[in-house]
């Protein structure tokens, strides 16, 4: 066997000793450059992940609310009056990739519907604090100020589950616009 690049006699080498030269054949060459790549791992965990991060935010505190001296209190997603709507958006974010079919508006919708849960639930649960403490004369009044209201893990996975589901309708929706 002869070197391609120099001439020179070699013994079934892949690199010319004399040039370093590769000996590798224009086919196999060929085919490498021809095989499709791998669609990243991420790409296929994505779909799936933001509605089961929303799912899973349901049974994890959403709130906690604490008062001095009584204690604190976490309520969970369930508990809450928009654990359907939350339910509803886990479901629908996750119909495409069980339809293994492109859905990118719906995903994007539930994602937002899901964000925008997350980012009214501490506000809601302060004003109801707040209509609650009007009820209750001045000692209402005096307690609904020392009430304290943090969100809770489930509340920072519905957050992250619906960022998730945005990124992933985009995607679909970028794929769908240029397809490659």
């Amino acid at each position: 066997m002869y070197c391609k690049q120099c001439g020179k006699e070699i013994q079934d080498a892949k690199y010319c000793p004399n040039c370093g030269a590769g000996q590798g054949t224009v086919s196999s060459i060929q085919t490498q450059a021809q095989t499709p790549l791998q669609q990243p791992a991420i790409e296929k965990i994505v779909p799936i992940a933001g509605p089961l991060l929303v799912l899973f935010s349901l049974i994890l505190p959403y709130v906690s609310v604490s008062v001095p001296i009584i204690g604190s209190r976490d309520i969970l997603g369930l508990d809450m009056d928009i654990a359907l709507i939350v339910l509803l958006v886990g479901i629908i974010g996750i119909i495409p990739t069980l339809l293994k079919k492109a859905m990118p508006k719906l995903v994007l919708g539930a994602g937002v519907v899901g964000l925008i849960i997350a980012a009214v639930v501490i506000p809601v649960a302060k004003v109801g604090i707040a209509n609650a403490a009007e009820s209750g004369g001045i000692f209402g009044q005096a307690a609904a100020a020392m009430v304290s209201i943090t969100p809770g893990m489930g509340l920072i996975l519905l957050a992250i589950g619906g960022v998730v589901m945005i990124y992933s309708g985009y995607k679909q929706l970028k794929k769908t616009i240029t397809p490659g």
